[in-house]
C-alpha cells in the first residue's frame, strides 16, 4: 500500500491507522471514511486503496461483511492498477475474510488460494494468506485442512525477521478451529480432547503484550486478544478448572465491551455464559443466555455464527428438556 504523506487524504489515513492498531475501531472507521472521500477527489489512488482496505477491515470487526467485501474488491482493482502486489494481496485476504463470513466458501477458498499462490516470494504475505484459507477451511467445517494450514502459517512466519510476534494471528486462529473441533465432538457426543487447545492457547499467551497483539496483516488487536481469552475459557471449562475458566470469561467480557456490538465475536461471550450457566446446572441463565446467543448471532452478517448457535441453542434446549424445572417448556 502506498506511504502517506503530508495531503490531508494522508494524514487522516495515518490517523485512521493508528486508531486501527490501538483498537479504537470507530475512530478508525471514521478516518478511514473521510481519507477515502479526500483520495477520491484528490485521484490519489495509492492513497485510495490504502483506505478502502482499511475500511473494509473496520467493518469486517463490524460483521458489515457484504460491504467489507466491496471495498476489498475495490482496494484490489485500484492496487493492481498501481502495480502494487502486496497491496493487492492483502486486498484479496480481506475479500477472502468477508466471503467466509458470508457463508461463501467455496469463493472464501479460491480467493485465499490465489492468494497464496501470488505471495511465493513473500513469506510473511505467504504466511498471512495460509491464514486466511485456514480461517475460512474452519468455517467451512474442515478441521484438518484448517489446523494443518494455520500450522503451516506459524511455522512460515517464525522464520522470518519479525515473525514470530506475527505468529500470534494464526496461532489464535489455530485455538478457535480447535474450539470448533471440541464443540463438534461434544455435539455429536464424542470424547474430546482439549489438549491441543491448551497448548495452542498457552502458546499464543506466550506472544501476547500489554493490550497489543501481532498479526500477518494490518488488523486492529481487539479480534485476536478477545479469541485468545475466549480459547482460554474454554480450554479451562472444558478440563474442569472453573477457577480458570472464570479469568478467561471475566477477561472476554473486559474485551467484547470494547468491540462492535453488531460484531459476531458478541455471541461467543453468550456462548461462554451458555457453558457457565449449564456446568452449574443454572435452568434459568441457560434459558436466557441460549437465546440471547442466537440473537447475537443475528446482529452482524455472519452466516456460520448464525448456523453455530442455532445447534447450540438445540443442544440447550435437550438440556432443558432434562432438566428438573418447568422453565424447559419456555422454549
Amino acid at each position: 500500500m502506498a506511504v502517506e504523506g503530508a495531503a490531508p487524504g494522508g494524514q487522516e489515513l495515518a490517523s485512521a491507522r493508528r486508531a486501527w492498531s490501538a483498537g479504537h475501531w470507530q475512530q478508525a472507521r471514521r478516518g478511514a471514511q473521510g481519507a477515502l472521500a479526500t483520495a477520491a477527489s484528490e485521484q490519489d489512488r495509492g492513497a485510495e486503496a490504502a483506505a478502502a482496505l482499511l475500511l473494509a477491515q473496520a467493518l469486517a470487526l463490524e460483521s458489515q461483511f457484504d460491504w467489507a467485501r466491496r471495498f476489498a474488491r475495490r482496494a484490489q482493482l485500484l492496487s493492481q492498477g498501481l502495480g502494487d502486489a502486496a497491496g493487492a494481496l492483502q486486498a484479496l485476504l480481506a475479500q477472502s475474510h468477508a466471503e467466509s463470513a458470508l457463508g461463501r466458501d467455496e469463493q472464501a477458498l479460491r480467493a485465499a488460494s490465489e492468494a497464496v499462490d501470488g505471495a511465493r516470494h513473500m513469506p510473511l504475505m505467504e504466511a498471512a494468506a495460509l491464514n486466511y484459507m485456514g480461517v475460512a477451511s474452519l468455517w467451512a467445517g474442515d478441521h484438518d485442512t484448517a489446523r494443518s494450514v494455520l500450522d503451516r502459517a506459524c511455522r512460515l512466519a517464525r522464520g522470518q525477521p519479525g515473525g514470530p510476534d506475527a505468529s500470534f494471528q494464526p496461532l489464535v486462529n489455530a485455538a478457535f478451529a480447535e474450539v470448533l473441533h471440541c464443540a463438534d465432538q461434544r455435539l455429536r457426543g464424542e470424547p474430546v480432547d482439549v489438549s491441543p487447545l491448551e497448548g495452542l492457547v498457552g502458546a499464543a499467551r506466550q506472544l501476547k503484550k500489554p493490550g497489543a497483539a501481532g498479526g500477518l496483516v494490518q488488523a486492529s488487536p481487539l479480534a485476536g486478544l478477545f479469541l485468545l481469552e475466549f480459547g482460554g475459557f474454554h480450554g479451562a471449562h472444558l478440563a474442569g478448572d472453573a477457577a480458570r475458566a472464570d479469568a478467561h470469561y471475566l477477561a472476554c467480557l473486559g474485551l467484547a465491551a470494547r468491540l462492535p456490538q453488531g460484531s459476531w465475536m458478541q455471541a461467543l461471550v453468550w456462548w461462554a455464559r451458555l457453558e457457565r450457566a449449564m456446568a452449574a446446572r443454572n435452568v434459568e441463565e441457560v434459558l436466557e443466555s441460549a437465546q440471547a446467543l442466537v440473537h447475537a448471532s443475528g446482529a452482524g452478517e455472519h452466516a456460520p455464527m448464525k448456523r453455530l448457535a442455532l445447534r447450540l441453542h438445540a443442544h440447550a434446549q435437550g438440556w432443558l428438556q432434562e432438566a428438573p424445572s418447568f422453565s424447559a417448556t419456555w422454549f
